[in-house]
């Protein structure tokens, strides 16, 4: 039977190039350059992300993805997990955390608020 090629165009995690040639697959793959790299990651916590919310039994295995790729991208950044979770605490200092569920339906608003979220319609559309 021939080989069938398919398009992945993803990151993957490192050991993936070797596992796969060793089971006999070709693969066509490259290094990224930094600044792909970051874009890369980015997109592949989005892809991990969306992958989490489609399944109810591999949640720790999809959110193990998302800290591998994040740490990742923060170790590209040139940041440490330390500059990350005293942004973190400063943020749950000042706006709270999500720890109590709050999920806003709609917000009536107006001033700068109302143009903030107006500059975004596909993110919030306004209700007639």
């Amino acid at each position: 039977m021939a080989k069938r090629t398919f398009q992945l165009n993803k990151l993957v995690r490192d050991k993936i190039v070797e596992l796969s040639l060793a089971d006999g697959q070709s693969v066509n793959f490259k290094i990224l350059n930094d600044a792909d790299y970051v874009i890369a990651l980015k997109q592949k916590i989005i892809e991990e992300a969306q992958e989490l919310t489609k399944t109810d039994t591999a949640q720790i295995e999809e959110l193990a993805d998302i800290l591998e790729a994040i740490d990742c991208l923060i170790a590209a950044l040139g940041c440490s997990k330390s500059d990350i979770l005293d942004v973190q605490l400063k943020k749950a200092n000042k706006k709270g955390s999500f720890m109590k569920r709050h999920y806003i339906e709609t917000v009536s608003a107006e001033g700068e608020w109302a143009d903030y979220y107006a500059s975004s319609p596909d993110k919030y559309p306004m209700v007639k």
